[in-house]
């Protein structure tokens, strides 16, 4: 025989009971219909014959009650037709006459227990009353641990009463028919008046609108407290710049604000302090500040959310938020720059080799190439500013689509919040996250210069090349070949900027389906800059404590220096002397190959040998093979000559004196 499940638990209404004939899912039910529940579903209700609990007869009715079928789910539920009566308080004594919670009479569908949920077969503490004349426990569970479709109504009714209750609830439980006759349980449930209704079910603050708990997995799924707690302290900046707006637009007393900063500044300092106590319904940082604000300052707390949604209320947190960490990325970016700067103009009388398609170029100085990476990350730096000022508008006071309609002054909060502008649409300001792409974006552009640099960095530290040693500090070895000093730190950087670029990819995926305005997809920006602020944070100071603590070989880097690399210098001594580049670029050519076919370096052919080539090399070619000469005939700004390469430190320090005013 297949059992009834159990399915929801609803509330219907306040103290009393719907009338008679209501019409239910699309059938309309009058007294006139009776259906009696079978034998099995009469004991279930009765539960079983013992002393202090006789079962009532087969035959007997339990007086006044209706029944009613859904038309849609076939669903039978039981429903009194009395208002609540008095429980008396302390403990709930065991009513044998009821049937006990326990896995029996819990449907198959139902979770039992386990360890994770230890109570949820206890003896409940709750009091209902029906139309039997007898009070007995609920076969709610006892804990704030609802079951699984059950309403968090189970809750609040676990708070002991004293003596009568003065409001009640309706409440009743529901499932499927699977056989004629077989009803289900309801209950008329007393509850303490100070209770309020939305108090009852969620404690969220959507609570109203809805009767039922909401799945324990849904309510872990649809959670953000687990991360946007990160918002904390910018929550509660947002929410005093929204009290004084309040209290201006004559909504809130100069008292009750006052009240409400020093509840917020509270609030923040147990933040602070670490004393924070979260709740199990604080699905996220807005209701968590909320909730605890109350618990401090009571009823005036309600007004806090006055004209806000947390529509406009987040996307101000989260602006604010990434408006402090763009500047602390920038002042982390810029001791980068100038580290790199700082050693570039150390070493720049190092000479090593330069290269293309990783193949040896043309000599460099070794400060050149520092000085290359830096310039890349002063446009990082600069591109971060920029992004920073797109960041620096203010949303708040648009509320959840339409703006505000309680003359909230937005020019107080953006002075307040120290905004540089006012966002122009409402619609656009709670849902665009422009601003998020765009620092999403910054980050994967940074990242892959972080990127190039160590991948430079691991070739030049391999003994293939031997021209730098990572220190100790940035370095591991292998847990079995003892040899082995492993440039983990700058593999690291290398591959968490796949990471940067997937959060980026991510995010343009989930926004370029939207709809108009708020969606809750938008709940997955917060991961992402966090995630992506905290790599940034991290890799931004091991580079810097890497550029800082290398050492280099100057003595390889010299040796790696080889004369087929002035060839193209070879070139040039024969365009100084009259010859078009492209037939001096053929001459060097030639002069390459004989001395490859003869076996010796470049420098090794003999004048005879080169003029055998073309008449124009003199006695003055043995100037070209002179690597000092050779970087330095590079002079024109931007180059490699010694000249150029201060200029270059020069230009950057000014751009970050500029960008740092």
């Amino acid at each position: 025989m297949t059992r009834a499940t159990p399915t929801s638990l609803s509330l219907l209404g306040l103290v009393q009971p719907p009338p008679k004939g209501v019409v239910r899912a699309g059938r309309q039910l009058t007294p006139s219909q009776p259906e009696k529940p079978s034998r099995l579903a009469r004991d279930r209700l009765r539960g079983p014959a013992g002393p202090g609990g006789p079962r009532l007869p087969d035959d007997e009715e339990p007086p006044n009650m209706a029944s009613e079928v859904s038309g849609t789910s076939g669903t039978r539920v039981l429903r009194s037709c009395r208002p609540g009566v008095s429980r008396p308080a302390g403990n709930c004594p065991r009513w044998p006459h009821l049937p006990k919670p326990t896995r029996d009479f819990y449907p198959d569908s139902l979770v039992p227990p386990s360890p994770a949920h230890p109570k949820r077969l206890a003896d409940p503490c709750v009091k209902f009353s029906n139309d039997w004349g007898s009070a007995g426990p609920t076969v709610l569970p006892p804990s704030r641990e609802s079951w699984p479709g059950t309403s968090s109504l189970s809750v609040c009714l676990n708070k002991p009463a004293k003596n009568a209750c003065p409001a009640s609830f309706w409440a009743q439980v529901e499932g499927p028919r699977a056989e004629p006759g077989l009803w289900s349980q309801t209950h008329l449930v007393s509850v303490p008046e100070s209770l309020e209704r939305s108090e009852l079910f969620s404690g969220k603050l959507w609570g109203g609108r809805f009767v039922g708990t909401v799945d324990p997995i849904m309510e872990k799924f649809n959670s953000s407290i687990s991360y946007d707690r990160h918002l904390w302290e910018v929550d509660v900046q947002g929410s005093k710049a929204y009290s004084r707006g309040l209290e201006k637009a004559g909504l809130l007393t100069k008292a009750e604000m006052e009240q409400i900063l020093r509840g917020l500044d509270k609030v923040a300092e147990e933040w602070a302090q670490g004393t924070f106590k979260l709740h199990p319904n604080d699905e996220d940082i807005h209701t968590a500040n909320e909730r605890r604000l109350k618990e401090l300052i009571g009823e005036a707390a309600g007004k806090l959310h006055t004209g806000r949604s947390r529509n406009d209320q987040v996307v101000t947190d989260l602006r604010l938020w990434m408006r402090q960490t763009c500047s602390k990325l920038c002042a982390l970016l810029w001791e980068l720059i100038r580290t790199m700067v700082d050693r570039a103009e150390a070493e720049r009388d190092v000479l090593f080799p330069g290269y293309t398609h990783l193949q040896r170029a043309q000599p460099i100085r070794w400060s050149h190439w520092i000085l290359s990476h830096a310039v890349a990350l002063t446009r990082d730096s600069e591109r971060l500013l920029e992004v920073r000022k797109r960041i620096n508008v203010l949303p708040l006071g648009s509320g959840a689509i339409a703006g505000n309609p309680l003359g909230v002054d937005r020019e107080l909060l953006r002075a307040e919040l120290s905004f540089g502008a006012i966002t122009l649409n409402s619609m656009d300001a709670t849902s665009e996250r422009d601003f998020v792409a765009e620092f999403l974006f910054w980050a994967s552009l940074c990242m892959t210069h972080l990127s190039r640099i160590a991948e430079d960095l691991i070739l030049y530290g391999t003994k293939e090349f031997s021209f730098v040693q990572l220190s100790d500090a940035y370095s591991t070895g292998s847990s079995l070949m003892p040899q082995k000093k492993n440039p983990d730190s700058l593999e690291l950087i290398r591959s968490k900027a796949g990471r940067v670029f997937g959060r980026c990819a991510g995010l343009l995926m989930t926004l370029k389906g939207l709809p108009s305005t708020y969606n809750k997809d938008l709940q997955e920006d917060k991961e992402a800059v966090f995630e992506v602020s905290d790599t940034m944070s991290a890799v931004l100071q091991v580079a810097t404590g890497v550029i800082s603590t290398l050492k280099i070989h100057r003595e390889n880097m010299a040796q790696a220096l080889s004369p087929d690399m002035l060839a193209t210098d070879l070139a040039y001594y024969l365009v100084r002397k009259g010859m078009p580049f492209r037939q001096a670029h053929e001459a060097s050519g030639k002069a390459v190959f004989m001395a490859e076919t003869k076996g010796v370096a470049l420098n090794q052919l003999s004048l005879q040998e080169l003029q055998s080539i073309s008449p124009l090399f003199s006695g003055d070619v043995s100037r070209v093979w002179d690597y000092g000469h050779s970087v330095e005939q590079y002079g024109a700004l931007g180059g490699t000559a010694r000249s150029s390469v201060d200029w270059q430190i020069g230009q950057v320090r000014a751009l970050l004196r500029a960008q740092q005013a």
